[in-house]
């Protein structure tokens, strides 16, 4: 029983999407630099022009076609298997731990939000916020001012395109949605487990790197119960007060039974177990 598997699906998931958007960023932003310089233009300078306004609120469709010739929404899909395996994962983790059978009408609900979670954040109203919105706003400025197309064009490229310092806002949406969900899946489910088992711990585990937070290095090696990482629920709400007084990057909104999603912080890479302390004696 590996339980640090489900870190290794997240990370492998995220690498080959990593890898995967490599191929799609580029589409997209050919396919969205190649429309900008469809606007009405007069000595290079953008005008205002009804043409021009209308052009600029038909952005959004001409978006959900350049996703689909670029590849990206055939991206999302594949990714979505991804979930499997950490179902997968749960019922092995489940079974070894807590002697648990954990069936697919139990974790389905569980599944079924991340994944639209998933689809919400890189096809819906979160692509809308963080891809969409700030190009419009850009084009907007540019044609209301007179601004030349040469420029735009530029500053679009520099907000689409990942370069070594920085991700483009494809990749960082992407990333972020996906790195969320998956996490927020296994935590949910394992808050789930805890509630309907009624277990009274819970185990915290994963690797532990240079700059993990404070309060990750303490919960991993956590040893008042005689096993590394093993925290009992009872003090949660106390291990939750010292993150926010002594940790960095915590969920300050957490609570006692969002513990097991939120873990310990954004981007956690850590995963919180269900289990009885009593198995652990």
């Amino acid at each position: 029983m590996d339980l640090d598997k489900a870190n290794k699906i997240t990370n492998d998931a995220l690498n080959d999407l990593r890898d995967r958007l490599k191929i799609v960023e580029p589409k997209f932003n050919e396919l969205v630099l190649e429309w900008v310089t469809k606007f009405e233009t007069t000595n290079g300078n953008l005008v205002r022009s009804k043409r021009n306004n209308d052009r600029l609120l038909a952005f959004q469709k001409a978006v959900e076609r350049f996703l689909l010739d670029s590849g990206y929404n055939g991206m999302v899909d594949k990714f979505l298997i991804n979930f499997d395996l950490l179902e997968e994962n749960q019922k092995n983790i489940q079974k070894g731990l807590n002697d648990i059978n954990l069936t697919k009408e139990f974790m389905n609900p569980y599944k079924k939000w991340a994944i639209n979670n998933v689809i919400a954040g890189m096809e819906g109203e979160g692509l809308s916020q963080k891809i969409v919105v700030p190009l419009q706003n850009e084009m907007f400025t540019s044609i209301n001012q007179g601004g030349s197309m040469k420029d735009l064009l530029r500053v679009i490229e520099n907000i689409t395109k990942t370069t070594q310092q920085r991700n483009g806002i494809m990749t960082n949406n992407s990333i972020q949605v996906t790195r969320d969900a998956l996490g927020g899946y296994d935590g949910v489910l394992n808050q789930a487990v805890t509630t309907t088992y009624k277990l009274d711990g819970t185990l915290y585990v994963g690797t532990l790197i240079k700059d993990s937070r404070p309060q990750c290095q303490r919960w991993v090696n956590y040893n008042e119960n005689g096993t590394p990482g093993l925290i009992a629920n009872k003090d949660i709400p106390k291990e939750i007060a010292w993150a926010k007084n002594n940790g960095t990057g915590f969920i300050m909104s957490t609570t006692p039974e969002t513990f097991k999603q939120n873990r310990g912080g954004y981007n956690c890479r850590h995963t919180a177990y269900p289990v009885r302390l009593a198995a652990f004696k």
